[in-house]
């Protein structure tokens, strides 16, 4: 980062460079000494370079602050023209005379050994004469954005760290990457990859075993979008059948990743692999080898091999953007853990499909700000009017079958629209007065550990008018669970409901929209959409991940073909193995056998894609051996 090098620096890195080389082969074991101080002269060096650029800047600065002040008495307005000066001028010579300070500090501290790191110095021999690393290895660590921090502790405000952290992926790579792309919610071995390829030479490759989220999450896009216009990327392989970390809830892969390159071909091909067994019952020299010379998709009892053309991923990834932001696309959930089946029905069906976002909209549920208040129990305790108390889901425990039962609910939610001069003599009045002397404990926030006096003061309330409004546009008919198991169910109520923010709330204007999305075929498309990146065995999903689940397009469907479902959305809804049939523990899922209205449901909806029997077979096989293969990596070391 230290811009074009004065001769006498080259000088003294070329110098550097053969002492340490000498030493390095034994030819100069007692040199070492002499290393030391060349490499603290060389620091020394740099900063005293840098520090009389600064102080000539500085003279420049306060040399040019008062030609403006005097040159402003010929003017008309003297004091604005003053104050201009002062404010602007005198702030960036504050900020130069504390960077030179900062600098004398950094040279005091060279002449006390505490040499910092920099690694076109520390490695002359390589940067210098190689351009870089042939081979970067790694595991980053895995750190959410939530908890990264300064590790020296010198950087006190943590989001002032993370904006530095985007800064340095900016100057590692400015053409290719705005600080502004960089999501903010990136976890921290994002930045690890871009600093491990900036460390390499043309022809140098990048090794990570490291956390599978950026295949899949929202702030893995802007990565992905730089490996795909910049970089060779020839392998990015799984194990879907075992953890390879025991103290570490986090599941991984592995990428092997070419330098960032000028230009990069549209048909390079990306091969991305999933062992199916754990690695040392798969990592065989033949299977390495089917990786490696494939060029196409193939699939073993212990192996699949997907090869995507790199022109193919950044369209699906554009396909998904909006606003002209790049949003990627699911790499590990389709590529690496999707079935044959997947693919085939892709093949055959497409054009009958359509992303569940673009026929219904998918929002979060209620989020209240404070549940103690705007929940009240059934039993009504406080008397309020029955029109402010409407029916609303708050857990996905509540209701074991499809269909809502309101009646069987277990909670109301407060829903006033009046201001307090409109509800004069009711309870509902008395209950938001007793609210607003209520002390609350905020768990979680900026006030974290407080106790606040009076709801309308808690910060994620205060900015509503009223502080007890509830927005009735979050109502809805159906519901999706955000986190699922073994089970999976879309909730439906014939007349709208609220939902917790547990839940995302869909409306759609179609009918039968709660039977097409309570088929197999949606689980399958969860199963691939979902995140399981935490280890833990459980599938999370975010809206936009649920806006692209893909179901059967509603008019190829008519009320008549649903008429003898009632009783389904009825009964309760079990783990898929018990839906299906089949032992968890299976060798082979192809013999699934599922419950008859279950397979009445699935009939329907799979012959209208045109499935044969054997592809309605796999389909089962393959969305169970996902969930199996799922729970049963979480407990690899349980």
């Amino acid at each position: 980062g230290e811009g074009i090098i004065a001769a006498d620096i080259k000088r003294k890195i070329s110098d550097l460079v053969k002492l340490k080389t000498a030493y390095f082969y034994n030819k100069c074991p007692q040199q070492l000494h002499e290393i030391e101080l060349k490499h603290k002269a060389l620091y020394t060096s740099i900063l005293e370079k840098r520090k009389k650029d600064m102080v000539l800047k500085l003279s420049r600065m306060k040399g040019d602050a008062k030609k403006e002040v005097q040159a402003s008495l010929f003017e008309t307005d003297i004091q604005t023209e003053i104050e201009f000066a002062s404010k602007q001028q005198k702030r960036q010579i504050e900020e130069l005379e504390f960077q030179t300070h900062q600098v004398d500090h950094e040279i005091s501290q060279i002449s006390n050994k505490n040499l910092p790191f920099i690694w076109r110095i520390d490695f002359p021999e390589i940067f210098i004469e190689k351009g870089g690393f042939d081979l970067v290895i790694g595991n980053p660590p895995y750190v959410s954005q939530e908890e990264i921090e300064d590790p020296l502790g010198k950087i006190k405000e943590n989001t002032r760290y993370k904006e530095l952290l985007r800064q340095m992926v900016n100057q590692d790579f400015s053409q290719d990457i705005p600080v502004n792309v960089i999501n903010g919610k990136s976890d921290l071995y994002t930045f690890f990859y871009i600093r491990g390829l900036r460390l390499l030479n043309e022809n140098g490759i990048l090794t990570y075993i490291c956390s599978n989220s950026w295949l899949d999450v929202e702030f893995g896009a802007w990565l992905q979008k730089f490996l795909l216009d910049r970089c060779n990327i020839h392998f990015i392989i799984d194990n879907l059948g075992k953890r390879v970390f025991r103290n570490a809830g986090i599941n991984t892969i592995i990428s092997v990743i070419g330098a960032w390159q000028r230009t990069v071909r549209d048909d390079d091909l990306i091969r991305f692999a999933a062992f199916k067994l754990p690695f040392e019952n798969s990592l065989y020299t033949e299977n390495l080898l089917a990786i490696e010379g494939t060029d196409k998709r193939i699939e073993y009892d212990d192996l699949r091999v997907n090869v995507v053309a790199r022109d193919t991923l950044s369209k699906e990834g554009w396909e998904n953007s909006s606003a002209k932001k790049y949003k990627g696309s699911k790499w590990g959930g389709i590529y690496l853990k999707a079935p044959n089946i997947y693919f085939t029905i892709m093949e055959k069906a497409k054009d009958k499909l359509v992303k569940l976002g673009d026929i219904a909209d998918v929002k979060f549920g209620i989020k209240t700000g404070a549940d103690e208040f705007f929940y009240i129990p059934k039993s009504n305790p406080h008397n309020i009017e029955k029109e402010f108390l409407k029916p609303v889901i708050k857990s996905p425990r509540e209701c074991k079958s499809i269909l809502i039962n309101p009646d069987e609910l277990g909670l109301w939610l407060f829903v006033c629209p009046h201001e307090k001069h409109e509800l004069k003599g009711t309870n509902a009045l008395k209950y938001i007065e007793m609210g607003e002397s209520a002390k609350k404990y905020i768990k979680q926030g900026k006030d974290q550990g407080k106790y606040i006096v009076g709801i309308q003061n808690v910060s994620t309330i205060k900015n509503r008018n009223p502080w007890w409004s509830i927005k009735q546009d979050l109502m809805a008919s159906i519901f999706i669970q955000m986190t699922f198991s073994e089970t999976f169910k879309f909730f439906f109520s014939h007349e709208p409901i609220f939902g917790d923010n547990r839940l995302y709330c869909i409306s759609s204007e179609w009918k039968n929209l709660e039977y097409l999305l309570n088929s197999s075929l949606s689980f399958l498309m969860i199963e691939l959409l979902g995140r399981s990146n935490l280890g833990e065995g459980a599938l999370d999903m975010k809206v936009y991940e649920a806006e692209s689940i893909l179901v059967p397009k509603p008019e190829l469907f008519t009320s008549f073909d649903f008429s003898r479902f009632n009783d389904f959305l009825k009964r309760p809804i079990k783990s898929i193995f018990h839906e299906l049939q089949v032992d968890p523990e299976s060798d082979s899922f192809m013999n699934a056998n599922p419950l008859p209205d279950r397979k009445a449901l699935d009939e329907v909806v799979f012959r209208a894609l045109g499935l044969t029997d054997q592809e309605i077979k796999a389909l089962y096989a393959g969305l169970l051996g996902l969930t199996a293969n799922r729970l049963s990596k979480a407990n690899t070391f349980k």
